[in-house]
């Protein structure tokens, strides 16, 4: 699992610091006007992701569950139903977005060249979107696999080549269409790349229609639906903000906001990368009903992606205007440094309880799951259109983060810690009685060592965050984890550094 973190990670960075640079530079070339209506496509895209009605999550949990079983025949008939399930959705995609070019132009008020620019990005991002699921879903065989290195090797790649066609096609002076053609392009170049590499990693694996059974479809997409419901709430959550802002506000007024969300969405996605080897590996455990390895495994996690989100909600205090104006300039700093705020709130508590949502689809007992989260992101759109036609983007903000600390920190502990039968009491002092010291320690250590904050320059600005990285670390080690972690990460690393094979503690009691 350190492996798959670490190599999470890695891919994160190259994703992070590509997507970093490429921001100020879109919003340089095309304008704020422009890339608004860019970041609302981005946004759609977003959205298209839900046309998989959960198959992605249902294919990882159930191949890792089949992996933990060793069983080949039953991996392979859930590939075969899940890509007749993704190739009827993709059709459906396609001509969903047609019929959407009729609609969205008037819904955003868009007029002229415009309007005509709107509908043909929306035609590319249909057929985007019907290449991409095979795509994904063939990727996704892999992270049930726990094969995350070879999963971030192809975002890497991907990620690389798609930045730097990107630019050349602005350079080049073909603005938005330029940018949705090289997305479209590089889809359909990654459908063979990504089976091939399946079938390399493993030889068993096999698209065979005897395997299609209608029984295997429900069942499939029984798991998927609800899969599919949390999804939808998680866009709602994470996505919905840029939409209601260019209905609600105006198309330029998304730029500051994609501003925030975009920093917020790098933790998110930090935050994944920690968390998601969690899902393969729990759900072996599950299949092996091994299920008091799994809680200890829960509540370790749930105390490291803590301890990590407390850490980012401090950068965003200490370091956030000047991240900002280093980034985006004055101008934008001074709008969106208060949504940032804002936002990190929500996200802290929500990104400290992903582990829980792991359990839930690795155990299958995440229909609850599915419900609260899309009530979530249903009343994140009806408080930002409230709250947003009154306070404007801070109204959005706020939106935003008032459903995701109701849930996580009332509604998800409650349902999780009743399925897994840990008492309150105990997951609170073995999850976030440690991280509240450390994070405590450090807010006060740092803010006493450096109060300025504001301008500067991207060394200033790494010198500093680097010397905080350095001060959490420390006070991670020492307050932050107990000896049974550190024991656990020593024994992970010298396994990831070393082809001997390492004995596995029998029990590791977390305190």
């Amino acid at each position: 699992m350190v492996r798959s973190v670490l190599a999470n990670w890695a891919g994160l960075l190259v994703a992070g610091v590509t997507s970093f640079v490429l921001l100020p530079i879109f919003i340089h070339w095309l304008g704020d006007f422009y890339f608004g209506m860019w970041a609302l496509i981005s946004a759609l895209v977003g959205y298209s992701g839900l046309l998989d009605m959960g198959m992605r999550t249902t294919v990882q949990r159930f191949v890792a569950r089949s992996k933990g079983r060793n069983n080949h025949q039953e991996s392979n008939r859930t590939l075969t139903n899940a890509t007749a399930i993704t190739l009827a959705i993709s059709c459906c995609a396609t001509l969903s977005c047609a019929a959407l070019t009729t609609v969205l132009p008037d819904f955003f008020a868009l007029r002229g060249p415009a309007r005509s620019l709107f509908q043909w990005l929306l035609i590319l991002l249909g057929l985007e979107v019907a290449v991409s699921l095979p795509a994904r879903l063939f990727s996704t065989y892999l992270i049930g696999l726990q094969r995350f290195d070879l999963y971030n090797l192809l975002l890497t790649i991907g990620t690389t080549l798609r930045a730097a066609f990107q630019v050349a096609v602005l350079r080049a002076g073909w603005g938005v269409l330029g940018l949705a053609g090289v997305n479209l392009a590089m889809e359909v170049a990654f459908v063979p790349i990504c089976w091939k590499l399946l079938r390399r990693t493993d030889p068993h694996v096999a698209i065979d229609w005897k395997y299609f059974r209608f029984a295997d479809v429900r069942e499939i997409g029984n798991f998927g639906f609800y899969a599919f419901l949390a999804n939808l709430g998680d866009y709602l959550r994470f996505h919905a903000g840029s939409l209601i802002i260019g209905r609600v506000l105006s198309v330029s007024l998304v730029t500051p906001f994609a501003v925030a969300s975009r920093l917020m969405s790098y933790f998110r996605q930090v935050t994944v990368g920690l968390t998601s080897p969690l899902m393969p590996k729990m759900s072996a455990l599950e299949g092996l009903s091994r299920l008091s390895e799994l809680r200890h495994l829960y509540l370790r996690g749930t105390r490291i992606s803590t301890l990590l989100s407390f850490f980012v909600a401090s950068l965003v205090v200490l370091d956030g205007r000047m991240l900002l104006h280093v980034w985006v300039g004055e101008t934008l700093m001074t709008v969106s440094f208060p949504v940032l705020v804002c936002l990190s709130v929500g996200y802290t508590a929500a990104m400290a309880q992903w582990p829980s949502s792991m359990v839930l689809y690795s155990l299958g007992r995440h229909r609850p799951l599915g419900l609260w989260t899309l009530a979530e992101g249903c009343i994140n759109v009806l408080l930002s259109i409230m709250l947003g036609s009154k306070y404007g983007l801070w109204g959005v903000a706020l939106g935003t983060a008032i459903p995701m600390l109701f849930v996580a920190c009332l509604v998800q502990p409650w349902y999780v810690l009743r399925l897994l039968r840990i008492r309150l009491l105990d997951y609170v002092r073995t999850a976030f009685f440690r991280p509240a010291i450390a994070a405590f320690l450090f807010l006060g250590t740092a803010s006493f060592l450096s109060l300025e904050q504001g301008r500067g320059d991207f060394f200033h600005l790494f010198q500093r965050v680097f010397a905080q990285i350095v001060l959490y670390a420390g006070l991670l080690w020492t307050v932050g984890l107990d000896a049974a972690d550190r024991r656990f990460i020593r024994l992970r690393l010298i396994g990831v550094t070393s082809d001997a094979p390492k004995k596995e503690p029998q029990e590791i009691v977390l305190h």
